[in-house]
């Protein structure tokens, strides 16, 4: 499943360089070199770890300093903080969301978003022509404040509450959207990236008046089709604009994760058609928290898999990824098959990360991810010639209990808040063996258990 490829570059002769941050006299890119970024703006938004600046990221020193060959070929834009209780048309209407583009530099790329500036400047090098980066974030806020009133609407939340355990910054729902997201839509992107979930959870309490829609699990997809909708009714932006996103890292929330994905692994997918993602499990930082400061491996992640989606190229992108479990009668072992294992296979990296759940509770450990019914599982590697397969294998005591419940019904990897014997980097269950990715987190039942993934928020009308 891939996206309609952007625009190819062009041979144009490009203006001469403009002043160092030119003033915005309108939106539209129209004091910006317009030639050389023609369908080449990406815009960033998120919360604190999109937001969180290059001056806060590992090597922050050099990475700064290496900006500089960057000056003639990326172009930086920040969107101020400002909140609204209607939608902006344009970033003028406001006189405190004036801005202005920046050539790159040590010094305009200080406080600009670490994860945009990285990992647009990574596919600027691959790409080779001029891009524009807009950073449209801010640090601590939820889904909701940056989703119109249409996509909340669409899940149940009320545009009128906010989260009371978040008062440092806006949380009323589409109230950063009005001034930040809305004022964008006139203009032709290519791409957005997106690093959000912490503040959200499963899901703000004051907003949970309806358990099966009221959640991020709605409010991602239904934000995803309704800014695709917008920018491409407002501008010459595709319908299918790519959307990427940095699976959230070592955290209190790993149902997020799972909602990131639709219950469906990996993307793109169904639910998630021309979304892009990285996984960032293993970078967890025992300095910074949940702000993890290792920016540049997750960005170059980032980038591999957009040039896979976005880009349409054959590269391998996306680590091995769950594709059927399969259990023995004999012995009570489950084996897990891995689809896009890409070459070489699977490298496991030690036997932990996985867990298995009784077919008689399948479907409590399906919708709640109930801790007290799963029981630890040992990985090996299996004996397919693929080298596609782990063999999932329990202790005397949880193989007699899980035998009495009927068997193996459901297998989980890496579902821990703090996955992946954090603190130390890279350490998973699983990787490729090419490129040395990472299987993102998974439930995945045995054939014909009862667990399937919700369906797919239906597209807006």
């Amino acid at each position: 499943m891939e996206c309609s490829a952007p625009a190819a570059a062009t041979n144009e002769r490009c203006s001469p360089p403009h002043s160092h941050c030119a003033e915005l006299v309108e939106w539209r890119c129209s004091n910006i070199d317009r030639c050389c970024l023609r369908r080449r703006l990406g815009v960033v938004s998120g919360q604190s770890n999109m937001d969180h600046p290059m001056t806060s990221i590992i090597n922050a020193t050099e990475e700064i300093n290496a900006a500089n060959k960057f000056h003639d070929t990326v172009r930086l834009m920040m969107v101020k903080h400002v909140v609204s209780t209607e939608p902006t048309v344009e970033l003028a209407e406001i006189p405190e969301l004036a801005t202005s583009w920046c050539k790159t530099s040590n010094i305009t790329v200080s406080n600009f978003s670490a994860t945009c500036f990285l990992t647009g400047s990574i596919l600027q090098q691959h790409l080779g022509y001029p891009v524009g980066l807009i950073d449209s974030s801010w640090a601590g806020v939820g889904i909701t404040p940056l989703s119109s009133f249409a996509s909340c609407d669409r899940c149940g939340v009320d545009a009128n509450i906010g989260c009371a355990e978040n008062k440092n910054v806006p949380q009323n729902a589409t109230s950063v959207y009005n001034t930040m997201i809305a004022p964008l839509h006139t203009t032709t992107i290519t791409g957005v990236l997106w690093w959000q979930g912490e503040a959200s959870g499963a899901g703000c309490p004051q907003q949970q008046t309806n358990k099966t829609t009221a959640t991020y699990y709605c409010m991602w997809q239904s934000m995803i089709q309704d800014w695709r909708s917008r920018w491409a009714l407002h501008s010459n932006t595709i319908a299918e604009l790519p959307f990427g996103f940095v699976q959230l890292e070592p955290t209190a929330n790993p149902s997020v994760r799972w909602d990131e994905t639709a219950h469906r692994i990996s993307t793109p997918n169904v639910c998630l058609p021309c979304v892009f993602m990285a996984v960032a499990l293993d970078y967890g930082d025992t300095v910074a928290g949940v702000h993890t400061r290792y920016k540049r491996p997750i960005a170059e992640r980032l980038a591999l898999s957009a040039r896979g989606v976005a880009y349409s190229e054959s590269v391998y992108f996306s680590g091995p990824v769950a594709a059927e479990v399969s259990t023995s009668s004999t012995d009570g072992t489950a084996i897990v098959t891995f689809n896009s294992s890409g070459v070489g296979g699977v490298d496991l990296r030690g036997p932990g990360g996985f867990s298995v759940c009784a077919v008689k509770n399948v479907a409590l450990c399906y919708e709640w991810a109930n801790d007290a019914l799963f029981v630890d599982a040992t990985a090996t590697i299996g004996t397919s010639p693929l080298n596609n397969e782990v063999v999932l294998t329990l202790s005397p005591a949880d193989r007699q209990k899980i035998a009495s419940l009927g068997g193996v019904g459901l297998v989980r990897y890496e579902w821990a808040a703090l996955p992946c014997n954090w603190p130390t980097l890279e350490d998973c269950a699983i990787y490729s063996i090419e490129g040395g990715l990472p299987a993102p987190p998974f439930m995945l039942a045995v054939s014909g258990a009862a667990a399937q993934p919700p369906p797919c928020i239906p597209p807006q009308q």
